[in-house]
């Protein structure tokens, strides 16, 4: 029995019907017809509407580049005029170099003439080369935000295609059909790198979710917007400190090196520090006017905070409790009750006359060192640390300050800095009004004794005077040459949300950034991030042991009036002559008084 054969199905071929085979065949046509009409540099031209041929070397050897479309601009550098010539239109260039060297001159006298297009489209002509050295050609222009290259070599034209990985070329023979289709990625697919450094409330913490920083909000929001994911580096450099030290500082040089797209920050511009703000975006940033208040007067008031400093406390309790016991191991009183007439020398602290024997001259001078330590004290502890200063109760709005008559002291150039209205406001030439909805001031300080009038329309006061030279480094403010305790004094800072002038994606961020704020979330992240402020976190460190005395109102009652009773108690006896210390007494000494009728009895 021979072996059953699998069965075979069979394949029935359909005819394509006529209207099929005309479509397929005219699509072959066309590609034919495409592939043979770009096979030299003279056909890739016809794509061009402006060119303009650039070089560092010479055109020898490319007359079929002057059949291009007209008009045509040459631009030879290796002979152009050291002036350099600014031309505002955008061309597509046809850069024609020996090797890569000559080619980077040329790229680098484009950009210096602010003529290196991102959006437009660029025929490299070149002689002969691998592929690794016409990937070298695309990643200098890519580096430079210029995608739409074809490199034509001897032999071939090579495209590449930044869809695969990011940051990477790979290089491909040209489709010539679409050799200077739109390169750059739409779907985003890179993600944007942002450089960024600490700025108060502008630039707290990416990774903080709850309260990373007004321009964080900014960068989420657009990165939710634009659907392109953001990636936040802090870079080898910083940026902000590095321009604050450095007076010639490229900083666009700087964030290519870094290679960062956007850039958030604060900087200083008390060293003559300014960022060119027509090549960046600077929808977001603002002038920050920071008026420093001269320090409190350390005239106390009942309603401040105590702070209680360990040298004090320790030398008040172990005065009373020396005096206590002094009392007690020369009398049979008890503890308690030596204690109290140690409360009571406290507050009497003075004799009617002047004593004539010893042991009360001592106990006179005890009872004076005793009152100066307890007047310094109250002189420089009992003092203002968070609560209103004494010396300009009134001054609580910038209005306030305008229409006061508290001498302002200023430099003109920063005055120029700033805004129209809040420089009027400054003058005190006219009453502003705040249209624009933008806080001038933001920054809020918390490392010195200064207070700070910030444009939100309220004072914020601040602590510690021995750190108010920190404030240079942090945010740079000048403070050197403050003299005068009844002067304030402005400075500037400037708060900096940047992106890169060559950036690809530069016109479309700017324009999401102008949306968030017609759309009001920029006030919002205002409000998100200030919400914060009185909430940081203080390290042990640098807290401050304070006693708030609104919450021990009774006993801070109780203590004022025991004291007024005993004063005027103190004061009667005084004026009855019935004066004696209940110490002196209580040792078993004549009083002043006595030794005073001994004497007339002797006579």
């Amino acid at each position: 029995m021979s072996p059953q054969r699998p069965s075979q199905k069979k394949t029935h071929i359909t005819k394509m019907s006529l209207p099929t085979r005309v479509y397929f065949f005219s699509l072959l046509a066309t590609v034919n017809s495409e592939l043979s009409k770009c096979q030299s540099v003279k056909d890739f031209l016809t794509h061009f509407d402006e060119t303009t041929f650039a070089t560092s070397t010479s055109f020898a050897n490319c007359d079929t580049l002057f059949d291009s479309p007209d008009p045509k601009l040459i631009k030879n550098y290796r002979k152009l005029s050291p002036e350099k010539n600014h031309d505002p239109r955008d061309y597509d260039y046809v850069i024609v170099d020996h090797d890569y060297d000559d080619f980077t001159k040329t790229i680098a006298n484009l950009m210096s003439e602010d003529n290196l297009n991102v959006h437009g489209k660029y025929l490299v002509v070149v002689e002969a080369a691998n592929l690794s050295q016409i990937a070298s050609y695309f990643r200098f222009l890519w580096k430079r935000d210029v995608y739409n290259v074809v490199v034509a070599t001897d032999d071939s034209f090579y495209t590449w295609y930044p869809y695969d990985s990011c940051r990477d070329v790979r290089v491909t023979p040209a489709n010539f059909t679409h050799g200077f289709s739109d390169k750059i990625p739409q779907k985003l697919h890179c993600p944007v790198r942002i450089n960024w450094s600490r700025s108060s409330i502008n630039v707290k913490d990416p990774s903080n979710r709850t309260d990373p920083g007004i321009f964080i909000l900014y960068a989420n929001e657009l990165s939710n917007v634009m659907g392109a994911p953001f990636e936040y580096t802090e870079g080898k450099t910083d940026l902000t400190r590095t321009m604050l030290r450095e007076p010639e500082f490229n900083f666009t040089r700087a964030m290519e090196a870094e290679d960062a797209a956007v850039f958030i920050g604060g900087f200083g511009y008390f060293q003559g520090q300014f960022v060119d703000q027509s090549l960046f975006s600077t929808h977001v940033s603002s002038d920050d006017t920071v008026l420093l208040l001269p320090p409190r007067k350390i005239t106390p008031k009942w309603r401040e905070f105590f702070k209680f400093t360990p040298p004090t406390a320790i030398l008040l309790i172990c005065t009373l409790f020396l005096w206590g016991l002094a009392i007690r191991t020369s009398t049979n009183k008890s503890l308690v009750r030596c204690f109290f007439l140690s409360y009571r020398i406290l507050i009497q602290m003075c004799v009617p006359k002047h004593p004539d024997k010893p042991h009360q001259r001592v106990f006179l001078f005890s009872a004076l060192v005793f009152a100066m330590l307890v007047d310094s004290f109250y002189l420089s502890v009992l003092n203002g640390v968070f609560t209103k200063p004494n010396y300009e109760p009134k001054i609580a709005t910038v209005e306030d300050f305008a229409s006061s008559d508290t001498p302002l002291r200023c430099n003109p150039l920063l005055t120029d800095q700033v805004d129209d209205d809040l420089k009027n406001l400054l003058l005190r030439k006219i009453t502003p009004t705040y249209t624009r909805g933008v806080q001038l001031l933001t920054e809020f300080f918390d490392d010195a004794d200064y207070a700070v009038v910030l444009t939100s329309l309220h004072l914020h006061y601040v602590k510690n005077p021995q750190n108010v030279e920190k404030i240079k480094v942090r945010v740079g403010v000048f403070v050197s040459g403050y003299h005068s305790k009844r002067t304030f004094q402005m400075t500037t800072s400037y708060k900096a949300f940047l992106v890169r002038p060559r950036f690809h994606l530069k016109t479309k961020i700017d324009a999401h950034i102008r949306e968030i704020q017609e759309k009001g979330l920029g006030s919002k992240f205002n409000t998100i991030s200030s919400l914060y402020l009185n909430k940081r976190v203080v390290k042990e460190k640098d807290a401050v042991r304070i006693v708030d005395l609104d919450d021990l109102s009774g006993v801070f009652v109780l203590l004022m009036v025991g004291c007024a009773l005993s004063v005027v108690v103190f004061l009667v006896e005084v004026k009855q002559s019935f004066v004696k210390l209940t110490v002196a007494s209580d040792l078993s000494v004549n009083t002043i008084f006595d030794a005073n009728f001994v004497n007339v009895k002797r006579h």
